[in-house]
C-alpha cells in the first residue's frame, strides 16, 4: 500500500481534518462511481456520497491495511450506506417480469461506456440492479450479497438471473449471457 495514503489515514484516525480533506479529496470520485450505481435515481447521489464519507470516518479506526486495500474497505462502506439510504427514502418498487424478444447481436457488457452502462442499469428494477452490481460489478459472492441484503442466497441467485434476462430484454444492442457471469 501506498505509504503517503497510510500516513494520511493514520493521521485521519486520529481526528486531523487536513489528512480527511485530503482522503476526501482523493476518494471522492471513486466513491460517486460506487453510489451512483447503487443510487435509485441521481438525487440520492449527493446524500449516499456524504453518508459514505460520514460512515468511512466514523469507521476508520475499524479498517486494518493488513485485511485489504483502503479502497475495497471504502467501496463496501459506500454500498452499505448507499443501500441503507436508498431503503430509506422509497418503498420497493414491483419487479416487472416483461420479457419480450432477446436481441440476436451479442456483445460484452464490458463494451458499453460508462454513461451507457449507468443510463442502462438505472432502467433495471431496483433489486435486480443491487445484486447484479454486487455480484457482476464488485464481485461479491451470493453469500456476501445475502448477508448485506438480508436475503437467502437462492433469492440472490434468483435476481442475478432476472437481473441477466432483463439485460438481454431491454438493451438494444444485446449482451451475451456468458459475458455476464464469472
Amino acid at each position: 500500500m501506498d505509504k503517503e495514503l497510510l500516513i494520511a489515514i493514520s493521521k485521519a484516525k486520529k481526528g486531523d481534518r487536513l489528512a480527511q480533506k485530503k482522503l476526501f479529496d482523493q476518494f471522492l470520485p471513486y466513491l460517486s462511481v460506487v453510489c451512483r450505481r447503487y443510487a435509485y435515481d441521481s438525487s440520492v447521489v449527493p446524500d449516499a456520497i456524504q453518508e459514505s464519507f460520514i460512515a468511512v470516518f466514523r469507521n476508520l479506526d475499524t479498517y486494518d491495511h493488513k485485511k485489504g486495500p483502503f479502497k475495497a474497505w471504502i467501496r463496501k462502506v459506500a454500498i452499505n450506506a448507499t443501500l441503507r439510504l436508498a431503503r430509506t427514502r422509497t418503498n420497493t418498487e414491483e419487479l416487472s417480469e416483461q420479457m419480450g424478444e432477446v436481441p440476436t447481436t451479442a456483445i460484452s457488457i464490458w463494451e458499453f461506456e460508462n454513461e451507457e452502462l449507468m443510463i442502462l442499469l438505472k432502467k433495471m428494477p431496483t433489486n435486480y440492479r443491487e445484486v447484479f452490481n454486487l455480484f457482476v460489478i464488485d464481485e461479491f459472492t451470493h453469500k456476501e450479497i445475502a448477508q448485506l441484503l438480508g436475503i437467502s442466497e437462492m433469492v440472490s441467485r434468483q435476481k442475478l438471473s432476472r437481473a441477466r434476462k432483463w439485460l438481454k430484454t431491454h438493451c438494444t444492442r444485446g449482451l451475451k449471457a456468458t459475458n455476464l457471469s464469472r
